[in-house]
């Protein structure tokens, strides 16, 4: 995923689905010089973890 396409999401007010090896992630920051994202998983929002944003997938968008 590139960074404005992450940047969209984390601002959209749209649900959409993003995976992170597999997993649902919920985007929750972005660190644009570092083109990493913080990321929670959609059903444990306690487990989160900077990941490269080449590593996000978005899956589809649920409008």
């Amino acid at each position: 995923m590139d960074l404005a396409r992450a940047r969209e999401l984390l601002k959209s007010q749209n649900e959409y689905e993003v995976t992170f090896d597999g997993v649902n992630i919920v985007i929750v920051d972005l660190y644009e010089l570092t083109k990493m994202a913080r990321v929670c998983e959609r059903n444990n929002v306690d487990k989160n973890q900077v990941v490269p944003l080449a590593q996000l997938i978005e899956e589809n968008t649920i409008r």
